[in-house]
């Protein structure tokens, strides 16, 4: 490491450098300005803002992560379980002391209820501002310590926001307490009309609320105002203007009102009424209101709708713009929304396609400020597209029309049109993309232009971190194709969605994290052949998962020959899946326990094991001799509850485990036998797998464990794999 640096940035004060890091993700501080010099070591070390987002930190660098960061400065903690994350809620648990977070202001969770229970009872919920939670898998087991917890935070002073995407039915349960803090509310979900009346009498200053829909279960007659509420978002609700306007009377306050979805909502000269008889107060007012109709409209139709928006309520007092689209091809629809456009996602419409009106006198002359809050755009790639950009360029020339996009979704169902793919720069800024979709039905495999065209607007996408071939089930892709779809993957990618196939250009496989293979023949096959080319570094060398299917005789080939393929030592989790293992055959565990030896770094270990399949006990023995001392993770069939301490005993660094058990009812003894036996374990019953969140052992399996000799220890291998 360097101890200084010849730059002006090397002479910054610390409390700049951390002004610098509120701008940065924990792995670009932690990992690659850390580094750099002792300053920006130290700088990184008492910065105390950290914000841990799971979608942002790549799954091989996020144990390196958790260990160099104190959670004592992390103030933002977000917890996902997608596809993205998969498995990293229960690895981050295992790596890090929860307690220890004591300075958090910010917690997102979209997680199972078992996890949620086990991560709110440790967190301090004294220093929270702000909790979103989604829970994804519930547990009626855990709902009453849910709400419990729920109503902990809301008690706080220092509360000022809560995100909510769980069952109306556990929403009416919330216990609110009386003059709650709370000044923003998301509701992603339903809620009861009823409940909603609830939060508002006991938050008398909630400000702001979001709703994904309109609140069950309205009634017309309510007497009740909600006075402090100020700002109001409907973000996709399916009502008329009249059950609207039922609700807008009980908010006579409101200065802000942005409405997505909706029926029979454009009517202007309705809105104007409605808004100077219920919303005196209303100064900003964002819509975005779309309508399907089956028969086809005239070209003037659009100017009759945006007529009643031309009053001088919307031009010269509020001066409210309006643009009414009618969209006349496949699904004709009308679309009308004020400006600047206020959803973030927007489906592009050639203007060949379309027949357009708007209010807003700049519209024809490149405004561009209208589009700033779209993120996400997605357009079909096709001659009428083509027409548009080409029309476009003779007048756009400074700035993309939608210069904030960082999402673009590309759909082809033709052949693929010759404009090149950068022509694209007239509606984004390219180097800005962080992620991009191909959708396309057809691929002309011998047309090189395309990949080229691609590969290049992908190389001019320094931020790209997410690419995606979108491959329908019915969509067959030829070899030529799909060899084409892997030599335009770019290098800087973090995730990525595409088929997969073996190609001798190691630098092309530089992105695969996890490798699935069958342990078959024809791989020992393939694997000879391939140790007569590939001598320097293994196919794919990057990969920290491997997943082994084995629904034969286990081949003879010893697993230390993937070598050829993956950096052994980099490995962290290995899942073993079998249909058949020889009970008697030795050299099977022998090879699986070298195999794991080899694997440094392994912290997750998994034996899948379907319902139906049976282990028999000696195979079981063999399975409990190998495993690793260093796993943290552990997912394994279990027989006998007498295997547990010597589970324990062996995988001395274990933090969760999930058992998978013949039948319920020894599930509920496993869980019986952890209630006993450890203090502060959380158990999680899933038909017959108990998932564990491990405490502490008590005081006499610990002695147990001090008086019993390997030598007494059932399992039959114990003494040859693994020693000290």
């Amino acid at each position: 490491m360097a101890t200084g640096i010849n730059s002006p940035i090397g002479t910054l004060p610390v409390e700049m450098l951390h002004r610098i890091f509120d701008n940065l993700d924990a792995e670009t501080i932690l990992l690659s300005i850390r580094v750099v010099s002792r300053l920006f070591q130290a700088a990184a070390s008492t910065y105390n803002r950290y914000s841990i987002d799971f979608q942002l930190i790549s799954t091989s660098k996020f144990p390196l992560l958790c260990r160099l960061i104190n959670p004592e400065n992390v103030i933002s903690l977000t917890l996902l379980n997608n596809y993205r994350t998969f498995n990293q809620t229960d690895l981050f648990i295992s790596l890090t002391h929860l307690k220890q977070f004591t300075r958090l202001h910010s917690l997102t969770l979209d997680i199972n209820e078992s996890q949620l229970n086990f991560v709110l009872e440790r967190i301090n919920l004294n220093t929270l501002t702000s909790l979103s939670f989604n829970i994804g898998i519930y547990d009626n087991r855990w709902t009453d310590t849910t709400l419990n917890f729920l109503s902990s935070a809301l008690s706080q002073t220092t509360f000022r926001r809560l995100e909510l995407y769980i069952r109306p039915e556990t929403k009416s349960r919330i216990s609110w307490p009386v003059n709650c803090t709370i000044r923003n509310l998301t509701i992603n979900n339903g809620i009861y009309m009823d409940d909603l009346c609830k939060i508002f009498q006991n938050s008398p200053y909630l400000n702001t609320l979001i709703m994904n829909e309109f609140p069950k279960m309205m009634n017309k007659n309510l007497s009740l105002r909600f006075r402090q509420l100020t700002s109001l978002t409907f973000k996709d609700f399916c009502i008329v203007i009249d059950e609207l306007e039922s609700f807008l009377l009980l908010t006579p306050s409101l200065i802000q009102l942005k409405l997505i979805g909706g029926r029979g909502m454009l009517d202007g000269k309705k809105w104007e009424e409605l808004i100077q008889r219920n919303l005196p107060q209303l100064n900003k007012f964002e819509f975005y209101f779309t309508q399907s109709i089956s028969t086809m409209l005239s070209s003037t139709d659009p100017e009759l709708i945006i007529s009643s928006f031309q009053t001088s309520f919307w031009i010269e007092h509020k001066k409210w713009f309006v643009t009414c689209e009618y969209h006349f091809e496949n699904s004709k629809s009308i679309h009308l929304y004020s400006l600047p456009i206020c959803k973030p996602f927007l489906y592009y419409i050639p203007i060949s396609k379309k027949i357009s009106s708007s209010t807003y006198p700049l519209i024809m002359n490149n405004d561009l400020s209208m589009m700033d809050n779209i993120k996400l755009l997605e357009l079909d790639w096709n001659e009428s597209l083509t027409d548009d950009i080409q029309e476009k360029q003779k007048i756009i020339t400074n700035q993309p029309l939608f210069s904030n996009v960082t999402e673009i979704n590309i759909n082809s169902q033709q052949v693929w049109p010759i404009l090149s793919l950068q022509s694209l720069s007239i509606f984004i800024d390219i180097s800005r993309i962080v992620q991009m979709k191909i959708y396309s039905m057809y691929f002309d495999e011998y047309d090189q232009n395309i990949w080229i065209n691609i590969g290049n607007f992908m190389k001019q996408a320094d931020n790209l971190s997410s690419f995606i071939i979108e491959n329908n089930s019915h969509i067959y892709y030829s070899t030529p194709t799909m060899e084409n779809i892997y030599s335009i993957l770019p290098h800087h990618i973090s995730s990525s969605t595409y088929p997969l196939i073996m190609n001798n250009d190691l630098s092309m496989m530089d992105n695969i994290k996890l490798l699935e293979l069958d342990w078959t023949e024809s791989l020992t096959d393939d694997i000879q052949e391939k140790q007569k080319i590939i001598t320097n570094q293994p196919l794919f060398s990057n990969v920290i998962e491997i997943n082994i299917n084995s629904q034969r005789v286990w081949p003879l080939l010893s697993l230390q020959s993937l070598s050829i393929f993956i950096d052994i030592s980099r490995i962290v989790q290995i899942k073993i899946y079998s249909m058949y293992f020889d009970e008697y055959d030795q050299n099977i565990w022998i090879n699986i326990g070298n195999f794991m030896k080899q694997a440094d770094n392994l912290s997750s270990f998994i034996i899948e094991n379907n319902s139906h399949i049976y282990y028999s006990n000696p195979t079981m023995e063999n399975i409990y001799s190998i495993l690793p001392r260093h796993v943290r993770y552990l997912e394994i069939p279990i027989d006998h509850l007498n295997k547990i301490p010597m589970i324990f005993e062996r995988c001395e660094n274990l933090s969760t485990i999930r058992f998978h058990c013949d039948n319920t009812y020894f599930s509920r003894k496993v869980i019986n036998w952890f209630d006993n036996n450890t203090t502060n374990t959380t158990c999680h019953l899933d038909d017959k797998i108990v998932c564990i969140w491990l405490g502490k052992k008590k005081h006499h399996l610990l002695e147990r464990f001090t008086n019993h000799s390997i030598e007494q220890r059932p399992f039959k291998l114990i003494n040859q794999f693994f020693k000290k």
